[in-house]
C-alpha cells in the first residue's frame, strides 16, 4: 500500500510540471517529455491505476476536447438520422459487443453495466465519422477505455484522438490502407532482429498479413484479454506514449519468446501457434 502511494506521489509531481500541466492541442507532448514519462513508467513499473485515466486523457489531449465540445457526444447518441444507412452498421456493432471482453463483468452480458456505454460510444463514433463507420477492433480499444474508468463522452473523444493523432484512422479506413505500411515496417524489423524466423517464415510461406492483422487492428488487446487485465492496460500505457513503436516491440517480443517453437513448424502449425498466443490452455 505504501509503495503504491509512493508511486502516485511521484506521478502527481510529474503532472504538476509546467510542460505537462499546460499540454493542449497546440502544444502536444515533446520528445523530451515522452522520454521522461517512459523512464518513469519503467521506474514505477507502470502508471498507477488511480491516475491512469487522468494521464491518458492528459497525454492524448482528450481533456481539452471534452471541455470544449460538451454537447456533441449527446447529440450523436440521440441522433436518429439516416436510419436505413446506419441500421446495418449498428447491427454489426451489437454482434461484437459480447465478444469484446466476454469474461469481464463489465461486458459479459447484455445487462452488464458496460454493454450500453460501449454500444453508445461505437454508434456515436460511426455517426461522427461515417467515412470509417465501425470496424471490428474499435470495440476492443473503446472497451479498454471504459475499463479504465472513462465516461462515455471521455471514451468517445479519446477514440477520436487515437484515430486522428495516433494514425489509427489509416488502419480502419476502407481497404485498411495503414495495415500494409505496418506490415512493411514490421517485416523489416523481423528481418533485422530475427533473421532465423524471417528465413523460416519465407521458406514455409508465412507473411505478417496472415497472423499480425488482428494484433495491429486491436492493439493486441484480445491477444492478452484472457490474461491479467493489467497487461492490456500497460500495453495502452506504452501505446499512448510511443505509438507504433510499442506495438512493433510487442510483436517482436512474442516472436522472440516463441522462436524455438516456431522454427520446426509447418505453415499451418505456425499460424495455429501464433493465433493461440495468450489464450488459456
Amino acid at each position: 500500500m505504501e509503495d503504491e502511494q509512493h508511486k502516485v506521489e511521484i506521478w502527481k509531481k510529474l503532472l504538476k510540471k509546467k510542460e505537462f500541466s499546460e499540454l493542449n492541442t497546440s502544444t502536444p507532448m515533446s520528445n523530451r517529455c515522452k522520454k521522461e514519462v517512459l523512464l518513469l513508467i519503467l521506474k514505477t513499473k507502470g502508471i498507477p491505476d488511480s491516475l491512469r485515466k487522468e494521464i491518458w486523457m492528459n497525454f492524448t489531449l482528450t481533456d481539452c476536447l471534452v471541455e470544449k465540445n460538451k454537447d456533441i457526444y449527446e447529440a450523436m447518441v440521440a441522433s436518429k438520422s439516416n436510419p436505413e444507412k446506419f441500421a446495418q452498421l449498428e447491427t454489426k456493432i451489437k454482434k461484437d459487443l459480447l465478444r469484446t471482453f466476454p469474461e469481464h463483468p463489465l461486458f459479459k452480458s447484455k445487462t452488464s453495466p458496460g454493454y450500453e456505454p460501449l454500444y453508445n460510444v461505437l454508434k456515436s463514433y460511426s455517426r461522427f465519422n461515417p467515412e470509417i463507420g465501425y470496424v471490428q477492433g474499435m470495440n476492443f480499444i473503446t472497451g479498454t477505455l471504459l475499463l479504465s474508468g472513462f465516461s462515455q463522452p471521455e471514451a468517445f473523444w479519446c477514440l477520436i484522438q487515437l484515430m486522428k493523432q495516433y494514425s489509427l484512422e489509416t488502419l480502419f479506413s476502407p481497404g485498411l490502407p495503414g495495415l500494409a505500411n505496418q506490415f512493411q515496417i514490421f517485416d523489416g524489423l523481423i528481418s533485422f532482429f530475427l533473421p532465423e524466423i524471417n528465413s523460416h517464415f519465407t521458406k514455409v510461406g508465412v507473411t505478417s498479413l496472415m497472423y499480425a492483422t488482428q494484433w495491429f487492428l486491436t492493439l493486441f488487446i484480445p491477444t492478452f484479454s484472457s490474461s491479467d487485465i493489467s497487461i492490456i492496460l500497460q500495453i495502452f500505457d506504452f501505446f499512448i506514449l510511443e505509438e507504433w513503436i510499442s506495438l512493433w516491440s510487442i510483436g517482436l517480443a512474442i516472436l522472440t519468446v516463441a522462436k524455438d517453437s516456431l522454427l520446426p513448424l509447418s505453415f499451418e502449425k505456425v499460424l495455429i501457434l501464433l493465433s493461440n498466443i495468450g489464450k488459456k490452455e
